[in-house]
């Protein structure tokens, strides 16, 4: 089975990578795709939104070309769109291309919307945000809205943020300072070009995992996993 990956940007790169080493052991990465024989993975950044919308035909006629690839993935945020109308977006193009390229195609794609942004899905790790924390900001935005208890993608945002997903960010690593005010020997990191935190090992993803499995939460990163299960 080979899989090919055209994500929004160097944060999905960096994290789709890992995700999918967990997740399929027995796939290599692989660096060229001329290399590409059999059980591998392809990651390309699309450059953001909206760039990576238009190298979604690019990658189509690559992954025609080669004639190597199983599965297809488009992988973007819905930003400050709802995820349907992001999803139905997405879907228009590829029919689009479809009818222009290849109307049946060999291998199958998969849209995934992160909804609103992939950090909307790290704020699901219930045991990252403290029952009574310390950090003012975290308070305020604990406050705000508890991601712990409800579904951080139906958050919204407080005044004062120009978009839903820097407020999501801004969360996650404010979750993140209030653990490394204990531990000044094990730093949590978090930035768009070092997601450390949540690639380093399992955890993180079995974390969210759970929340899905034990929820209706995080329905669009469920939406993922449960594809990723089935090629499984």
């Amino acid at each position: 089975m080979n899989l090919y990956f055209l994500v929004e940007g160097e944060t999905e790169r960096k994290v789709y990578e890992k995700w999918v080493q967990y997740e399929f052991p027995n796939l290599r990465l692989a660096e060229r795709i001329k290399d590409i024989q059999s059980n591998a993975y392809y990651i390309v950044s699309g450059g953001g939104i909206p760039a990576i919308v238009d190298h979604i035909e690019d990658a189509f006629r690559e992954i025609k070309h080669y004639g190597v690839f199983d599965h297809f993935f488009i992988c973007l945020d819905s930003e400050k769109l709802p995820y349907a109308a992001r999803f139905q977006k997405i879907a228009d193009k590829i029919l689009e291309i479809e009818e222009k390229i290849d109307k049946s195609p060999s291998f199958k794609t998969h849209i995934i919307v992160q909804h609103c942004c992939i950090e909307t899905w790290f704020l699901g790790h219930q045991k990252m945000l403290r029952k009574n924390p310390s950090n003012q900001e975290l308070i305020k935005c604990k406050k705000f809205y508890d991601v712990s208890l409800y579904d951080p993608e139906l958050m919204e945002c407080p005044s004062g943020y120009l978009t839903k997903a820097s407020f999501h960010l801004k969360y996650f690593q404010e979750m993140l300072k209030e653990h490394n005010r204990d531990n000044k020997n094990k730093q949590m990191v978090y930035t768009k070009t070092n997601p450390f935190i949540v690639i380093k090992d399992e955890h993180y993803l079995n974390a969210l995992k759970k929340r899905c499995e034990t929820t209706t939460h995080l329905s669009s990163l469920r939406f993922l996993f449960d594809i990723l299960y089935n090629l499984k």
